[in-house]
């Protein structure tokens, strides 16, 4: 056994020989060299170690580390959550991961207020944009001079508290309280001394005489003011709609809101919980007439403006559209929550009676079932069950549906007042012409 042992050995070592031999000098000092440097290089290969390699490597470093705490704490992190939570016996992750999703984000949402000031500082200390040829030679005194500070103030404060006014009657007080009718004449008060002061007193108004004079920019104004009014009932009680009367068919969303705006919005009022393809296709529309109105809008009041008033004429198309949004979204609003807050228990005691709930126990359940959040112990309430609490879900949705109807009924008379003010807008066949009034520089 050894003795074989030893004649294997002895012919790999003469295979090895034979290997060496068949090599000549130059490829051997090849290998050698290739060794030898592979040695001398490293893991990282050889560097010249400056002063920025030397940084960018330890903060790839820190990178990791830090990347990596987050998973060493997390399973001492999860047992304070339930101790936190207290469950019970029957406690699942399921839970709690909605939990973790929910809390994981809330302390960088600071941070996004944060990058927008930095965004903003950043631009105020390096953005030094070149001057208009009008504005060369004028200080900053002379141009603060230009500004009508008395106007900008009348019309502030009229529309905050015509605002403020639209969004409390018949919420947080009655319409014929003092609070509402003192508020709303004020407003009324400060916007009429605003027309007045426009008219007679200042030599730079907010309101140029001159481009008010011109039917194509009155009319393309008014128009968008009413598309601001209209957009919004898109805008902000669109979702509205969807998440709480169609909360499984949130994709809906995204193919909708592009639309033919008065006609959409009518339709708008057809809806309720079983036809969600319809009203998609109506909001669908209503996005695309609120579109078509918005872009038009500011490219007829550009192109029939004076020629010294194209910003201003820019300014003023953007401040009628907010103007409008500001107003039609305290106006419905204010709408929806009284009709929500009328319809909303009655609908969702009406299902859940009718799936079998007990009058005795309707009173506890509301008040639970339409907490916020939700109560958790509503489930045993005596009566309660799985089918009672579906049924009061549904009833929820179709209180939503009933109620958001009157928003859209609300917006139909401003879509009107668009069509016409839209027929009175002049033909923009003279302004169409190849002159430049202000050239861009870099």
């Amino acid at each position: 056994m050894e003795q074989s042992e030893h004649n294997s050995i002895k012919l790999i070592e003469q295979s090895r020989v034979e290997d060496i031999s068949a090599l000549d000098s130059k490829e051997i000092d090849e290998e050698r060299d290739e060794v030898t440097a592979a040695a001398q290089q490293g893991v990282v290969g050889r560097q010249k170690w400056s002063f920025k390699a030397v940084v960018a490597v330890i903060s790839l470093g820190l990178t990791w580390i830090g990347a990596q705490l987050p998973i060493y704490f997390m399973a001492g992190t999860m047992e304070y959550i339930v101790a936190d939570i207290n469950p019970g016996p029957k406690a699942s992750w399921i839970p709690l991961s909605f939990v973790l999703s929910q809390g994981t984000p809330v302390p960088f949402a600071g941070y996004i207020h944060m990058v927008g000031g930095l965004s903003i500082l950043g631009v105020f200390l390096t953005y030094f944009p070149t001057k208009h040829s009008r504005m060369q030679g004028m200080s900053r005194r002379q141009m603060l001079r230009h500004i009508d500070w008395t106007g900008g103030a009348l019309l502030t404060i009229g529309l905050t508290l015509v605002c403020v006014a639209l969004q409390s009657g018949g919420y947080t007080h009655p319409w014929t309280s003092v609070y509402v009718l003192c508020t709303l004449l004020s407003g009324v008060a400060a916007l009429i001394g605003f027309s007045v002061w426009e008219y007679f007193v200042p030599h730079y108004p907010l309101l140029p005489r001159e481009l008010l004079s011109r039917k194509a920019v009155d009319m393309a104004f008014g128009v968008a003011f009413i598309s601001g009014v209209f957009f919004y009932s898109f805008v902000n009680f669109g979702p509205v709609y969807f998440t709480n009367v169609f909360p499984r068919h949130i994709p809906y969303v995204m193919a909708g809101f592009s639309a033919l705006m008065t006609l959409a919005g009518g339709l708008m009022t057809l809806g309720n919980p079983t036809n969600p393809g319809a009203v998609t296709a109506f909001a669908a529309l209503a996005g695309l007439g609120c579109g078509g109105l918005i872009v038009p809008v500011a490219t007829v009041c550009v192109i029939a403006s004076p020629d010294h008033l194209i910003a201003t004429t820019v300014a003023l198309t953007l401040a009628f559209r907010v103007l409008g949004s500001t107003i039609g979204y305290a106006i419905y609003s204010n709408i929806l929550t009284n009709k929500l807050t009328a319809k909303l228990p009655a609908l969702v005691a009406h299902h859940a009676i009718e799936a079998g709930l007990p009058k005795e126990s309707l009173t506890e359940f509301i008040m639970k079932f339409l907490a916020t959040p939700p109560d958790s112990s509503v489930g045993a309430i005596p009566g309660v069950t799985s089918n009672v609490i579906a049924a009061a879900a549904l009833g929820a949705r179709w209180a939503y549906a009933e109620s958001l109807k009157f928003v859209f009924f609300a917006s139909i008379p401003f879509g009107v007042v668009a069509i016409v003010l839209s027929l009175f807008v002049r033909n923009l066949h003279k302004y169409m012409t190849d002159r430049v009034v202000a050239h861009l520089h870099s």
